[in-house]
């Protein structure tokens, strides 16, 4: 069960991973220890297959991704996909530039 759980929260990290920040300057290390925290308390139910909550959507927006990336593995990457995570975070109004990189996972490029 604590296996399952820790799995949960990474999938969930890797979710997140896809946002880009919207506000200046980056976050400090304790800001994003909280958004981290706010994130998985937030997003856990999407690893189970639930539909993003508009709270959760809300954290997808809002979390910046240098808080989140330095967590993606390729093992996690390999594990949530990349397509999913894009229709997770589109889903919740949030853009994924072309060529995006976070962490092992990588949105495919801008078609010509």
């Amino acid at each position: 069960m604590v296996r399952g759980l820790k799995v949960t929260l990474i999938l969930v990290i890797a979710i997140c991973c896809w946002l880009s920040s919207s506000t200046y300057g980056a976050p400090s290390a304790n800001q994003c220890k909280v958004e981290r925290k706010n994130f998985i308390n937030s997003c856990a139910d999407v690893v189970y297959g639930q539909p993003a909550s508009g709270d959760c959507c809300a954290k997808i927006r809002a979390t910046h991704f240098e808080c989140i990336c330095p967590y993606v593995t390729p093992k996690i990457a390999a594990y949530i996909g990349v397509q999913r995570a894009m229709k997770i975070a589109k889903g919740c109004g949030r853009r994924i530039p072309p060529n995006f990189k976070c962490g092992s996972l990588r949105s495919p490029p801008k078609r010509l």
